[in-house]
């Protein structure tokens, strides 16, 4: 067994799946007090191999051929499989009460392709985290329960570029982000229950509940947390807002205070925004924010790219595989991104956090309820 594939890292952070009830799976992330679980125990990070024919279609459409995709899946699915979470299955649940994150993934992205993200968001805020996978056809794959009890893969759908199909899809993403809280109300009044010893009732803090996500995730996160009222605030990475119109009316979600932690290479020149580009509805939406003075805030982590904030950069490591040199390991860059999220949902110094992380982070604006003008605090 390769050394680079086995990662012993461990976290006191328990992890267990459920369901929707209209059917979609969940990944719940909680606080743990219990010894967590050595490498051999813990869960695969690809649940089925059914995601490496997802990863796969994804990269290289493979629905029109079959025979190269089950020759793929099946070879790479023995190594894959030894990926494993950070975190442990089913560790008896802390006592306390604790805030809740709904997260969404982006494009391609499934239920625990953030997982060492959300594990340090976990271990760093005290919150309970429910990430939930798709079943609009924007997962890489999807493990879904149908009404009838039927279990169904639907994979990537491919488009052609079609911005009306990837509204759509935002439509239904924003009803799982609801779906999802509801399950949370409902695990906490214990009218649902899972495995023996993961019992959440009378453990989640309902009245503090963060919207989030990546990407695609982060546009459903940002629609979510301004649409559904039990939403308190809103945490984005890197926002992909093409499903979002150009009109100022289209793009005006002030209902929440907001956090966008962008990627160095997202939106690189967001303030002098391009018509018809994502920064240009990044900008938009500031704006009208920024009138309304409600609390936002924004920081760019350098010599990051688009998937720093998912657990791809950290397997392809673990792989001895990297595009280019870093300035930060992969797992540090995750650290990072956690630190920050976790001084805006528990309401900590953000700017001090920000000091602390000396020149990674590039660029950061504060638009709080009593500024004038936005305030750049560091520029590396």
């Amino acid at each position: 067994m390769s050394k680079s594939v086995v990662d012993t890292a461990v976290h006191r952070v328990g992890v267990t799946d459920t369901r929707t009830k209209d059917g979609l799976s969940v990944r719940l992330f909680y606080p743990s007090r219990a010894p967590p679980a050595n490498w051999a125990s813990r869960p695969r990070w690809a649940p089925h191999q059914q995601y490496v024919y997802g990863y796969l279609h994804y990269a290289m459409n493979l629905a029109e051929k079959p025979v190269l995709s089950k020759v793929l899946q099946y070879s790479l699915w023995p190594l894959v499989s030894l990926f494993k979470c950070e975190a442990s299955w089913e560790l008896p649940v802390a006592e306390g009460e604790f805030p809740v994150v709904v997260w969404s993934h982006g494009l391609a992205g499934m239920r625990t392709t953030y997982s060492g993200l959300l594990t340090r968001l976990v271990e760093s805020s005290n919150v309970i985290v429910a990430a939930v996978e798709h079943a609009d056809g924007s997962a890489c794959n999807c493990q879904h329960l149908k009404q009838d009890g039927k279990l169904e893969w639907p994979p990537y759908k491919h488009t052609d570029g079609n911005i009306g199909w990837r509204q759509e899809q935002l439509a239904k993403r924003v009803g799982d982000m609801s779906n999802a809280l509801s399950l949370l109300e409902r695990l906490n009044s214990g009218k649902e229950q899972l495995s023996l010893g993961v019992d959440f009732a009378g453990k989640i803090q309902l009245s503090d509940a963060t919207s989030a996500g990546h990407s695609f995730g982060a546009a459903t996160a940002i629609v979510a947390g301004d649409r559904d009222p039990r939403f308190t605030r809103t945490l984005a990475f890197d926002p992909w807002l093409f499903a979002l119109a150009d009109e100022p009316s289209a793009l005006d979600f002030t209902r929440t205070p907001m956090c966008v932690l962008n990627s160095e290479k997202w939106n690189p020149t967001w303030r002098t925004p391009i018509p018809g580009r994502n920064n240009m509805r990044m900008d938009t939406m500031f704006k009208a924010r920024q009138a309304k003075r409600v609390p936002t805030l924004y920081a760019e982590l350098a010599g990051t790219k688009h998937m720093s904030a998912s657990d791809v950069p950290y397997l392809m490591e673990r792989l001895m595989i990297r595009s280019a040199p870093a300035k930060l390991a992969a797992r540090d860059v995750l650290d990072v991104f956690a630190s920050l999220a976790s001084a805006f949902i528990t309401e900590g110094d953000f700017a001090q956090t920000i000091d602390e992380l000396d020149d990674l982070v590039t660029q950061q604006e504060s638009f709080k309820e009593f500024e004038e003008e936005p305030v750049a605090t560091l520029n590396a």
